[in-house]
C-alpha cells in the first residue's frame, strides 16, 4: 500500500493530510518540519511515501528543501 500525504502550505504553518489517517497542523519551520516527518512515519509504517505539496509562493521552500535534503522528494 501507498501512503499519500498531501501538504497544504501557508506563510507560518501547514496542514499535513495522511490518506485513511486524517489531518494535522504544524509550523512552517525546521521545528514543524521535524515533527510533521515524525507523525507521518508513524501513521504510514512499512508503506511506501508519496508526498505532495500545494506551493503558495514561496512558503513552501522550507518545507520541500527539508524533504528534499532527506532523499524524500524529488524537485
Amino acid at each position: 500500500m501507498k501512503a499519500v500525504i498531501g501538504i497544504d502550505i501557508a506563510r507560518t504553518s501547514y496542514v499535513a493530510h495522511v490518506n485513511e489517517v486524517g489531518t494535522k497542523e504544524f509550523s512552517n519551520d525546521q521545528k514543524g518540519h521535524e515533527k510533521m516527518l515524525s507523525w507521518v512515519k508513524k501513521n504510514s509504517e512499512g508503506q511506501q511515501r508519496l508526498f505532495v505539496m500545494e506551493a503558495t509562493s514561496t512558503y513552501h521552500v522550507s518545507c520541500a528543501y527539508f524533504l528534499y535534503n532527506l532523499s524524500l522528494i524529488h524537485i
